[in-house]
């Protein structure tokens, strides 16, 4: 182990501004998963990109400054579509059974509405005034019509059309013409009433299809793997030439030049572009740059042009020059899990522990004004991408890492940063791993559950079982979730470790995968998935109260399978918190009702935890936000840059920002979207001061909170004394 101290301490903040829609600074950072589209806005000032992590971004094409980025959903984008105007972007999000259309202004960061296809969405198109967004599934009635500003759907076009596979939408608004793949129908048709204009046949097959300039013509790639133009009008293909293994077909707008990338038969990678004139596709010249067997896709404009690749990376070209750069790459080192103790965050990585001590962070109010210092311990252990920590009652957390081969638990001990191995063997494959005093539970993917002395390694439980999916120790027993086995089976067992009596909970669920219990009001909290008589799968939260747990309320249901949502409780008081919506976001059931805490749209939380009168989530782009848990407002944003040995660099909503290290304050890790200013003006450097939102706490708003769902409420509970003493199972006032 190697360990790094730095001090950092911190000058006063200025009083914390109102949150501008555009963020005054972002991390420049590329997509952590493979880009999936790229589009220019309609002025070619900006680019568009989206990616199979779920983000948007758009970026600033001269300056390469990222000017948004947005989670814009839980699964990975497929499709994008800019709006004429330049502001709205629709994205298809898939998983390969969910679905999901999303409308966004990019530059206020709102999602303006949400529509949930039926199936797979095989083109998505928008209109030349942004009024109709289209797109076509496989089946016969196959276009659907949005409006384009509210995403109501509208009763148009609703005739059987054959399964389109690419349509483009007149400027008038009035027609749209649709082309399918498999007769090769090239018709006409009225949106309003769906019905035909004018039928022409053309080759089937066509794939990749581009309209050209003119709107009469369309390149696509044909059947036989050529690069065909065809008439519209006509169905006619007017010419064809060979242009090796297509990949990809795209329109210069700037020229109006077919841009072809593909492959030639001797396994170079190229960029060709045609000219299609007086009837005859012409090929200018074919590029001798280096071109990564990898990136795709490409969108060009002039000589230059962009292509994204598979690991997150924005290439770029710019004219004359015979190798890409650069533009944006993945800069973060993930954040795997989070330890929250007295004035300490500890952040857990693949290679190390950054311990930032701060009274920040022992704060009790949401307000902060008096924050005097800042320290950051790092120590590296190498325990691999996905370790966990597992809290105990002592000075020291448990290692772990899910599904490890090896099977290593590891303690460590924060006071003195030391770190030892288990004195025992445990099962590899682990799925959970729990702690409760001094016992240890592990459970593996082979179903075996193993109870121990941690200190000693002596059995205490072993039990055996299938489709068991989680565990954890409580004073009131051993609780399961699995996978029910049949009609007569639960999806949630409760064990007595001393006895191993076992006692199914009545669930309604089909599969529980995450378990809490609150041990101050005797409250177990299930997370599982369950489908109704229709087959329709959704995921739900229930909560089992009483002296034997044999009151069951439902407090959340949301439709679509979310197997990695979690829950946390407040100790003191009973309050919940969970990941588990459908917006990205974060939830609070008060005991009664569940209310919608507001988000951060750059992240979207994958597990949370709580301290003071903080949230810290723990997001799906390896970043931590910190909000404050009564109105749900953003403070604070820590990222851990790669390649810096855990550097970080954490944001405030008003735009400035701390960073541990020199390095980081620049251009090449920040991007600055503010005016008349500078990077420099922005840090907060050496000396005294406050972390946290600073001036007049937020007016209350007028009215009760907006409830998204039934509370389920049951009026036969006494909330003032559901709460049982952990020892003696006895009613006990609550606090």
């Amino acid at each position: 182990m190697r360990r790094i101290s730095v001090l950092i301490t911190m000058l006063l903040a200025f009083p914390l501004t109102a949150a501008l829609a555009m963020p005054p600074i972002t991390v420049r950072s590329g997509h952590e998963d493979a880009v999936t589209a790229l589009s220019y806005s309609p002025d070619g000032g900006r680019l568009f990109s989206a990616g199979a992590d779920g983000k948007l971004m758009v970026w600033d094409v001269d300056s390469g400054r990222l000017l948004q980025s947005i989670r814009a959903d839980q699964l990975p984008i497929h499709a994008m579509t800019v709006y004429p105007d330049g502001q709205k972007v629709a994205l298809y999000s898939t998983d390969g059974q969910r679905n999901r259309i999303t409308v966004w202004d990019w530059a206020n960061g709102e999602r303006i509405f949400l529509h949930t296809p039926d199936d797979e969405v095989l083109t998505m198109t928008v209109s030349s005034r942004g009024s109709y967004l289209m797109y076509a599934t496989p089946s016969l009635q196959s276009i659907r019509v949005l409006d384009g500003d509210s995403g109501r759907p509208l009763p148009f076009l609703r005739r059987d059309t054959g399964i389109v596979g690419w349509m483009v939408i007149a400027d008038s608004e009035e027609r749209v013409m649709t082309y399918t793949s498999a007769n090769g129908m090239i018709t006409y048709r009225s949106i309003v009433t769906g019905r035909s204009v004018a039928e022409f046949q053309g080759p089937r097959g066509l794939s990749l299809p581009a309209l050209l300039q003119t709107r009469r013509f369309a390149a696509a790639r044909g059947q036989d793997g050529t690069l065909v133009v065809i008439d519209l009008l006509s169905g006619d293909r007017v010419d064809s030439v060979a242009a090796g293994e297509i990949d990809d077909i795209s329109i210069d707008p700037s020229t109006g030049d077919i841009v072809v990338l593909s492959t030639s038969f001797g396994g170079r990678r190229s960029v060709r572009r045609y000219r299609f004139a007086d009837g005859e596709l012409q090929q200018r010249y074919a590029t001798r740059r280096e071109f990564p067997d990898n990136a795709n896709p490409v969108e060009v404009a002039g000589r230059g042009f962009f292509a994204g690749t598979p690991t997150g990376d924005i290439l770029r070209w710019l004219p004359f020059e015979s190798r890409p750069v650069a533009f944006a790459s993945p800069a973060l080192e993930e954040i795997t899990d989070l330890h929250l103790t007295g004035e300490h965050l500890h952040m857990l990585t693949a290679n190390r522990v950054i311990s930032i001590a701060s009274d920040f962070f022992g704060a009790q109010t949401g307000s902060v004004t008096d924050t005097s210092f800042v320290r950051q311990n790092m120590v590296e252990i190498p325990v691999g991408a996905g370790a966990r920590f597992v809290p105990t009652d002592d000075d020291d957390v448990v290692l772990w890492t899910p599904e490890n081969r090896n099977g290593r638990i590891q303690n460590y001990r924060i006071g003195d940063e030391s770190l030892r191995m288990l004195g025992f063997d445990v099962a590899t494959g682990l799925i959970a791993v729990d702690v409760y005093r001094d016992e240890l539970l592990t459970l593996s993917r082979s179903g075996v559950l193993d109870l121990r002395d941690r200190r000693t390694g002596e059995a205490i439980l072993e039990y055996r079982g299938r489709g068991l999916q989680t565990a954890i120790r409580t004073s009131r027993g051993v609780f399961i979730g699995k996978a029910a086995q049949g009609l007569l089976d639960s999806a949630v067992l409760r064990v007595n470790a001393r006895t191993r009596e076992t006692v199914p909970l009545e669930s309604e669920s089909d599969l529980v995968f995450f378990l809490d219990f609150d041990e101050r009001r005797g409250r177990l909290f299930a997370i599982g998935v369950r489908s109704d008589n229709a087959g329709e799968i959704s995921t739900v939260i229930e909560v089992f109260e009483g002296v034997n747990l044999d009151r069951r309320r439902t407090i959340l249901e949301i439709p679509g399978e979310y197997l990695d949502a979690e829950l946390i409780h407040d100790p003191v008081t009973g309050t919940a918190y969970t990941t588990l919506d459908d917006r990205g976001g974060v939830l609070r059931w008060d005991g009664s009702r569940i209310t919608e805490m507001l988000r951060n749209q750059a992240h979207i939380p994958r597990r949370i935890y709580q301290q003071g009168e903080f949230l810290y989530s723990l997001n799906r782009d390896g970043t931590v936000s910190v909000v404050d848990r009564e109105d749900g407002q953003p403070v604070l944003d820590f990222y851990v840059v790669a390649g810096t040995n855990g550097s970080w660099v954490a944001l405030r909503p008003d735009g400035r920002f701390y960073a541990s290290s020199d390095r980081l304050a620049t251009e090449q890790y920040l991007s600055l979207n503010l005016e008349n200013t500078d990077l420099a003006s922005q840090r907060i450097a050496i000396s005294g001061a406050g972390i946290g939102p600073q001036g007049p706490e937020p007016a209350a708003e007028d009215g009760a909170p907006m409830h998204r769902f039934d509370s389920a409420e049951d009026p036969t509970i006494d909330e003032r004394t559901d709460s049982f003493d952990p020892t003696s199972g006895e009613p006990a006032p609550s606090s």
